[in-house]
């Protein structure tokens, strides 16, 4: 199956090599456009190109100024075709908001119950409380999560979290096997503190209470996208 960096960089090559009209074209990356809008944000591969397919969307359209509509031009679609058949590099900046419906679509309600208890533990021990047997399982059971296949954005923020907090137990090994610890502690504590507070900003993400800063990267065609909180 193609992935649709392909299929978009085909659309192009098409209307550029007269098989395909500027209403095709238009109307195409308006209805994938929309399909972002809807829910497929979520999507890495989406997501990439979404700026690119808002742009192209209103090809097609004439000028109207009563509706405040006004087409890309020509120059404007060729310079997406090159960034996309990777002549050209370019990198975007923006913020994104998980909304738990859309959470929910492409994860699991377990998981977002998962990363509450998460969060209610990692402020206890922001805090330097100890923990019982109980939240120690829990930390276990994240830290156990699967993480094979990055093909959402939400598959992005878990494995993130997931990174997180195996990076804080690794500073911190009494993190899940004694309860009377303390998290802060010599020469690691500045680091230490980083990461508990980074992950704290990360479930914020997972939980819908905080947007993401995304950066995507295109290079030779295809497109690497990061997360920061």
């Amino acid at each position: 199956m193609r992935n649709f960096n392909e299929i978009f960089k085909c659309q192009l090559n098409d209307y550029f090599n007269g098989k395909q009209t500027k209403e095709e074209l238009g109307s195409w990356a308006k209805r994938e456009y929309y399909k972002i809008l809807t829910g497929d944000c979520c999507i890495i591969e989406m997501l990439a190109v979404y700026k690119y397919l808002k742009i192209i969307s209103s090809f097609h359209l004439e000028v109207n100024d009563i509706k405040d509509e006004y087409p890309c031009s020509e120059d404007n679609v060729h310079d997406i075709k090159e960034i996309i058949s990777g002549n050209k590099s370019d990198v975007l900046f923006g913020d994104i908001k998980i909304q738990r419906v859309f959470y929910k679509k492409y994860s699991t309600e377990d998981k977002l119950e998962g990363f509450e208890k998460l969060k209610d533990i990692m402020l206890r021990i922001r805090a330097q409380k100890s923990l019982n047997l109980k939240e120690q399982d829990h930390l276990k059971k994240i830290m156990e999560f699967k993480t094979d296949d990055v093909i959402t954005i939400i598959d992005l923020i878990e494995l993130n979290i997931i990174n997180a907090l195996k990076k804080l137990n690794a500073k911190q090994s009494n993190l899940m096997f004694n309860q009377d610890f303390s998290l802060y502690r010599g020469h690691e504590v500045e680091t230490e503190k980083i990461i508990c507070d980074d992950l704290i900003r990360l479930l914020n993400c997972a939980l819908g209470k905080s947007s993401l800063k995304v950066c995507i990267s295109f290079q030779f065609g295809n497109a690497m996208v990061l997360i920061s909180t």
